[in-house]
């Protein structure tokens, strides 16, 4: 680690506490010539931008500053040293204190004054032996600073042509929000796979919502409410906060969103392996690096190394290997009596070491796992082909990249294929009529090896697995079925889990949405008179569903059942009007006798 870095770790840390560096430059260790200067600033707040350094001279030159690179301007006259910076739409900085390294030559300005944005924050002297102002608070204070910010430093009593150097230039202070942003007060669910339906609650959101990210990437959204948008998680690294930018101004959840990803195991290789041989050309230095390909980490116990003097030949020494080699880590062992090269930071080291024609056997236990062989002359590179999948107990030099010149660019290297696991096709969310026939389908390019689980986002935000028991069959296959699906199944949330020995794919998430079934409130019997008026159908039912019956009209003299079908998009269920024709009845009073006048009347 350089000098450098080592005093820019050492700030960062100091200044963790108390106040906060938006902006540290210590100009780096490349010589700088290049007026402006607008090389990136090694701390530099995320919503600041365009960092530009600029003379009165217009020419920039450089010297050594504090550790590595300074700026340095050569002038007779009085001049200005201007940092010029952006910051983002709806954010303002605040600057409370700032500190710099400088340095002049004999002749060079010895005073100097600082602005922001043309407000006086200090001033100082600069000596012949560079030196650091320390942490200085500004003398006036600096909020509210938006769009380009100005910092000018003045340099003035001069006595000739001379030098002035500037270094790890900072500025302490913070850029916040300056907008009100929508509150987002909870989401739900918590996690989910790509096409998750979030509900993000809070408030201020009919007020120009613009865009909702999780983590950071856009997602499709429905505002519903003030208080209530519905967002799809959308495909990427999903994982981290959800926010809403509303009227330009971006607002975030405390709680996070995990995305369940499709992985696969790491798996590329059964056992440790050599991956890379490298001998100096001078000296007995050397170093063999081991790669991890498996899955789990490697205790190196039992694991050993003979080295020997030729190719099949009988002598040999015996490397005991010590230490854990996590999955995917290269293990390197320094070789030699002398300085190990390439200047590597080394896990372990063996104090003989090796030449041309040399052959290394890998061994885990007595058994022997791989085996190289060198070439026929010292100062090589024997590089593993990543294509070869190691350990290979036989030495195969097509395996291998032999180069016959030593190089140390690839020592600790050893870029693998990364594997990758399959895409599923996306179940397709369904609309419909409760109590009916639902069907999730999804598939995969290769599925032999796999088993599927489906899975149900339940209330509480947890996905449990569903079981072959009614409504559902099919949850261990390919197709979920759903039979019938109640209206308690309404916005209910599904996905695909797969599962082989090499990988763990999941499908996006599909979404259920059932309207309760209707019935058309008609009367469903009727009695006519033989011959009576028979009613007209309505082909609108009281309740308003619409439809056709058939028979389309009532007979007045056969009894019969009429069909009233609903017109379709209305979830509602046909209705059968039962009628029964009934003949006319003649009442059969006996005829009234003649009677007296006068008498009783019967």
């Amino acid at each position: 680690m350089s000098q450098k870095w080592i005093t820019a770790i050492f700030v960062l840390l100091s200044f963790s506490i108390g106040q906060a560096q938006i902006y540290l430059h210590d100009f780096g260790s490349t010589a700088i010539s290049t007026h402006p200067y607008t090389v990136n600033p090694m701390v530099l707040d995320t919503h600041l931008s365009g960092s530009s350094w600029t003379n009165s001279v217009g020419i920039w030159s450089s010297n050594t500053g504090s550790t590595g690179e300074a700026i340095r301007l050569t002038t007779a006259t009085s001049a200005t040293i201007t940092l010029t910076f952006s910051v983002a739409s709806n954010f303002a900085a605040t600057i409370d204190s700032f500190s710099f390294w400088s340095l002049r030559s004999n002749l060079g300005p010895q005073n100097w004054s600082m602005t922001v944005n043309g407000t006086s924050v200090g001033s100082g002297t600069t000596g012949t032996t560079g030196a650091s102002t320390g942490t200085l608070p500004v003398s006036t204070a600096i909020t509210g600073l938006t769009g380009t910010v100005t910092v000018v430093i003045s340099l003035s009593g001069q006595t000739g042509n001379g030098t002035y150097r500037l270094d790890d230039f900072r500025l302490n202070g913070s850029v916040v929000s300056n907008c009100t942003a929508a509150t987002i007060s909870t989401i739900f669910p918590l996690t989910g796979p790509e096409h998750t339906l979030v509900t993000i609650s809070g408030s201020g959101f009919m007020a120009g919502t613009t865009d909702v990210l999780f983590n950071g990437i856009a997602s499709v959204f429905e505002v519903v409410s003030d208080t209530e948008i519905k967002a799809y998680a959308p495909t990427g690294g999903t994982t981290g906060s959800v926010s809403v930018i509303t009227n330009g101004c971006e607002g975030f959840s405390s709680q996070t969103f995990t995305d369940i990803e499709s992985v696969a195991v790491q798996n590329y290789a059964s056992d440790l392996y050599i991956s890379e041989l490298y001998d100096a050309q001078a000296g007995d230095g050397g170093v063999i690096e081991l790669y991890n390909g498996t899955a789990s980490p490697i205790d190196l116990s039992g694991y050993t190394i003979r080295r020997y003097g030729d190719v099949g030949g009988p002598t040999f020494y015996t490397i005991i290997l010590t230490g854990i080699i996590m999955p995917g880590e290269v293990f390197l062992i320094g070789i030699g009596n002398g300085v190990t090269p390439c200047s590597i930071s080394e896990n372990m080291h063996y104090p003989t070491g090796f030449n041309s024609n040399d052959e290394f056997v890998l061994y885990n236990g007595a058994t022997i796992i791989d085996d190289v062989h060198a070439p026929v002359n010292v100062g090589y590179s024997v590089i593993r082909n990543v294509t070869a999948i190691g350990p290979n107990p036989v030495f195969n030099s097509a395996d291998w990249n032999t180069n016959t010149t030593e190089d140390c660019s690839d020592i600790g290297i050893h870029n693998v294929p990364s594997a990758i696991p399959q895409i599923a096709t996306a179940p397709a969310s369904v609309s419909d009529c409760a109590d009916g026939l639902v069907v999730f389908s999804t598939s995969l390019p290769n599925p032999a090896g796999f088993t599927y689980q489906w899975k149900l986002l339940d209330a509480s935000g947890n996905w449990v697995n569903i079981t072959n028991a009614a409504p559902f069959s099919g949850a261990n296959t390919p197709t979920l079925t759903i039979n019938p699906a109640g209206i308690t199944l309404d916005n209910g949330q599904f996905y695909c889990q797969m599962i082989s020995t090499t990988s763990t794919v999941v499908s996006n998430a599909a979404q259920l949405e059932l309207t309760p079934a209707q019935v058309a409130d008609f009367s469903t019997s009727l009695i006519l008179c033989n011959g009576s008026t028979a009613p007209v159908l309505n082909n609108i039912s009281p309740n308003g569903i619409t439809g056709s019956w058939s028979p389309a009209t009532v007979s007045n003299t056969t009894s019969g059942n009429y069909v009233f079908t609903p017109d379709a998009g209305q979830c509602a269920s046909p209705v059968t009007l039962s009628v029964t024709v009934t003949n006319s009845i003649v009442p059969d009073f006996a005829a009234i006798p003649p009677f007296c006048s006068g008498s009783s009347v019967p």
